[in-house]
């Protein structure tokens, strides 16, 4: 893998709300990073709409690159919802 974290999770509902903050990572690329994750039911609960905040502060290093690594990162996140989206499948 890439990328490994140790993370604190600040708010947890189960089924509708997850968040969590990045307190290290393997790859040192921001100084505060925090994750908010909302699930809301739809069409009486056969679909369900996904919200997904992410918050960072990159490393004063990272900042002339920042537009090159908002890129990787937007790759990530979208990776990150995939996986949940097929988590939520095998769930059913």
């Amino acid at each position: 893998k890439m990328l490994a974290a140790r993370e604190t999770f600040l708010a947890f509902e189960r089924g509708k709300r997850f968040s969590f903050s990045i307190d290290k990572a393997t790859l040192p690329l921001v100084d505060a990073m925090m994750e908010d994750i909302q699930l809301e039911p739809l069409d009486e609960g056969k679909k369900t709409y996904l919200k997904y905040h992410v918050h960072y502060k990159p490393k004063t290093i990272m900042r002339p690159i920042h537009p090159i690594a908002r890129m990787m990162f937007g790759r990530m996140f979208k990776q990150a919802t995939q996986g949940l989206k097929d988590y939520m499948l095998k769930q059913k």
